[in-house]
């Protein structure tokens, strides 16, 4: 029988979030902040990002502005990366995440646009994955000219989902010693953008926990909401 690792199974798990309003740009009369670098290497506003790569190709790529650069890496855990033309400063994050992904661009109040990314990792018996919400800030000595901010997480059994069925999984041969048993499972099915182009743009999880001492599962809506330029959590029920 073939050995499956519990990286696979994560990585599966990790996927597998729908949504249920991603947004499509392209009928907004507006590029999306991130495009595939492929074929934004075709274009002059990304020639000096694509020298200075010279042969590597990222999976996405974001001109902030005439000199800032962001380019991301999907699933080599190399992240997302900051680059200043002008500078030639460098700086990484997400670097732990063996998957990301770009989820949903939307828009608030005065055409203010925001970036759903989700990141995942999975390994020694947890599967993890976080929302995080991206959007351009004025630049400053101190900070480059975006903010990422965490909104949700989940942690789940990577096989099984939730809490897992532990018997099963001890008695077989995925059963490794020293994997972290999980004391809350949370698991996201789902999200939906609410209110585009105005300012009570929000982000709705549905979202699933269990107790793993007791099995009891809860199914809960956790909602975001965007105020004084970050999203801030307003319900859960």
């Amino acid at each position: 029988m073939k050995r499956v690792s519990w990286v696979a199974w994560g990585v599966a798990l990790l996927l597998s979030t729908s949504s249920q309003a991603a947004t499509d740009l392209a009928g907004k009369d507006q590029h999306p902040y991130f495009v595939s670098c492929e074929d934004a290497f075709r274009l002059n506003d990304f020639s000096s990002l694509k020298k200075y790569l010279d042969d590597d190709v990222p999976d996405s790529c974001f001109r902030m502005n005439k000199y800032e650069y962001l380019y991301l890496y999907s699933n080599s855990g190399k992240g997302l990366v900051y680059w200043n033309a002008k500078t030639n400063e460098t700086d990484s994050e997400l670097d732990r995440a063996q998957l990301i992904s770009v989820e949903a661009e939307m828009q608030g109040q005065a055409n203010k646009r925001f970036v759903l990314i989700k990141t995942g990792w999975a390994g020694r018996g947890e599967a993890i994955a976080t929302y995080k919400v991206f959007h351009l800030v004025p630049k400053t000595n101190e900070n480059h000219s975006y903010q990422l901010e965490d909104l949700i997480q989940s942690d789940e059994n990577p096989i099984s989902g939730l809490c897992g069925d532990w018997n099963d999984i001890h008695s077989g041969n995925l059963y490794q010693p020293g994997l972290n048993k999980i004391e809350k499972a949370t698991a996201i099915n789902k999200y939906t953008i609410l209110n585009e182009g105005t300012s009570a743009l929000k982000i709705s999880f549905d979202v699933t926990e269990q107790d793993c001492k007791t099995l009891k599962k809860t199914n809960l809506i956790r909602t975001f909401r965007i105020g004084d330029g970050s999203f801030k959590e307003i319900a859960s029920h």
